[in-house]
């Protein structure tokens, strides 16, 4: 996923773009997202905090969780890293997101000669 389309803020947060803190977040919701066919939205909070800051959004195509059950209730881990943010259950990464100008390097561009 590219970071400007798989995260949001709660309706109460200020930034969307907020860098995502290292750490353990609980599943608050996982529903389907209106709007994107084949996206699922899961609603997060911050382990280790409790307010509407530490709260984050990630949306991710329904095939990134092929064999794997998030429900509300689990903790997933989220690690910074230099070209995005890893999500992973229990030690085992489910879901990359890009930052976006890591992902514009990835694009292919059409060389003519």
């Amino acid at each position: 996923g590219v970071a400007s389309r798989s995260f949001d803020r709660s309706s109460d947060a200020s930034s969307p773009r907020r860098a995502v803190t290292r750490g353990d977040y609980r599943i608050v919701q996982v529903a389907q997202a209106d709007q994107r066919p084949g996206t699922l939205r899961l609603q997060l909070q911050a382990v280790a905090k409790s307010d509407a800051q530490d709260e984050l959004v990630l949306y991710l195509p329904e095939p990134a969780l092929r064999g794997r059950a998030l429900v509300a209730g689990q903790v997933v881990q989220a690690t910074p890293r230099p070209y995005g943010v890893e999500f992973a259950q229990a030690g085992k990464p489910f879901f990359l997101v890009l930052d976006d100008d890591w992902y514009q390097g990835l694009q292919t561009r059409r060389v003519t000669l």
